[in-house]
């Protein structure tokens, strides 16, 4: 990563490794010294799918997490469940209570997106504001002249 880093010269405080919540929980040491890692090259490390799989609440406390990426699962009946908004609102204040920031996943209608926007989210990501693009494309929507 390093080499790269330093190959494409990209700032490691504007880049973010992304985990699964699964990979997230492993306790070996191997594994906590690659976060280590990822720590000294100045990177950010975000917990991807929280809400699925593990989800205890409790894994937040010894996570190496910076940002944690609420699932899309988590909001898929948002505009008819009291329970979905309830729970990324506690999410999101227990996140905030130990300095990690909170992104939701899967906005994909602008209700969802009105009903999300009210809560205290760092950031929001879903088809709403855009869908995954092949590199080339990428290129030259964003960095074309």
């Amino acid at each position: 990563m390093k080499q790269t880093l330093e190959d494409v010269g990209l700032n490691p405080a504007n880049m973010v490794v992304e985990l699964t919540e699964s990979y997230l929980v492993k306790e070996s040491s191997s594994v906590r010294s690659i976060f280590g890692d990822i720590r000294d090259l100045g990177l950010k490390i975000a917990m991807d799918d929280f809400g699925t799989s593990y989800s205890s609440l409790g894994i937040l406390k010894t996570s190496p997490a910076d940002i944690v990426k609420i699932d899309k699962t988590c909001i898929k009946d948002i505009k008819n469940s009291y329970f979905d908004a309830t729970f990324i609102r506690f999410v999101v204040e227990l996140c905030h209570g130990v300095q990690i920031r909170v992104c939701l996943e899967g906005v994909k209608t602008q209700r969802e997106y009105q009903i999300v926007s009210a809560m205290p989210l760092d950031f929001i990501q879903g088809y709403l504001f855009g869908c995954p693009v092949p590199a080339e494309e990428f290129l030259y929507r964003y960095f074309s002249v």
